[in-house]
């Protein structure tokens, strides 16, 4: 399934664009993921823990970033296994940045996710793209605090030379259970005005 999402964050382009080239930043601010091993070429070994009502998977397995720095756009492909639940996730996440009017910076993602397995059976596309949204609000909240923290610091991490002060320890499952149930009652909210005709 594809997946297209975009968020802004109030930096400029060269600060968002150090900030996701560090993959132990990114991994610091989603819920549930972590950096296990720096593996040649630009390859990462790491893993992403997920709880799904009494269903818990952690994925493991190996990414792969390439980096375009004069369009200041980046691949992130890779695959993981779930050993317990026998679910198995693929994925190819392509981000684009973009200046805006006010000096910010935008930031356009699209991604190409397959799920086999036992989490497969909650894998309609709705649902998967409103639990993006949400888990998109909770990292760009995350990125943004931890680009203040280090906006006065001299070193500004590059792709070259990756800043590993942010090393990533295992994060807490990401509670997806809770987000699902959080989206099913946005959509019967919605359902329930649609019907009634009511603001």
């Amino acid at each position: 399934m594809k997946i297209e999402n975009q968020f802004t964050i109030e930096h400029a382009p060269a600060m968002v664009w150090a900030g996701l080239s560090d993959i132990y930043t990114v991994a610091e601010c989603l819920p549930g993921a972590s950096v296990a091993d720096e593996l040649p070429n630009n390859r990462y070994r790491g893993r992403f823990a997920v709880k799904l009502g009494p269903l818990a998977a952690t994925f493991e397995g190996e990414l792969q970033i390439e980096h375009d720095l004069n369009n200041q756009s980046a691949t992130v492909s890779g695959k993981g296994t779930d050993t317990r639940s026998s679910s198995r996730a693929q994925a190819s996440l392509h981000y684009q940045l973009e200046p805006t009017d006010a000096g910010h910076t935008k930031v356009l993602i699209t991604t190409d996710l397959t799920l086999a397995g036992a989490l497969a059976q909650f894998g309609k596309a709705a649902v998967i793209q409103q639990v993006a949204n949400r888990i998109t609000v909770e990292f760009v909240a995350a990125f943004e605090q931890r680009l203040l923290q280090h906006s006065a610091e001299t070193h500004t991490p590059t792709v070259d030379a990756p800043s590993h002060e942010f090393v990533s320890t295992d994060q807490p499952a990401l509670n997806a259970g809770h987000l699902l149930l959080s989206v099913c009652r946005d959509l019967m909210r919605r359902w329930w005005t649609k019907l009634f005709h009511r603001p």
